[in-house]
């Protein structure tokens, strides 16, 4: 294709969020679970070792050279916003968690009270 014929690569009249803005959201806490489970499947998968040193590097704040740090931390980030979210409204209990089931029981009746999303 010719330089003549090469479209536009500018989109006019696109919305987009603003850089500077804060967004209140209301969600489902379902979507927390499935963003944690992701996180979980697609970075921790069955290196352990590798996952690791991508959290290492998260926190040494060396995300820019690797782009899988850098996601990691993306998604990490909106985890803890909504988790701090939840506490402030008071939206958080404290329970017994199975890592195994994704399962949890409150720790003074045994009751079930979730399961895996």
């Amino acid at each position: 294709m010719s330089e003549e014929q090469k479209p536009d690569p500018i989109l006019r009249d696109v919305e987009v969020l603003k850089r500077d803005a804060v967004v209140k959201i209301e969600m489902p806490v379902a979507v927390h679970t499935r963003l944690n489970q992701f996180i979980l499947e697609e970075f921790a998968g069955n290196d352990k070792d590798a996952f690791g040193k991508l959290l290492e590097k998260i926190v040494k704040n060396e995300i820019e050279e690797d782009r899988k740090a850098y996601h990691l931390s993306t998604l990490i980030t909106i985890a803890t916003l909504i988790e701090n979210s939840a506490r402030e409204q008071g939206h958080t209990e404290k329970v017994d968690y199975n890592m195994e089931t994704g399962e949890y029981l409150k720790p003074s009746t045994g009751e079930n009270q979730s399961s895996p999303q």
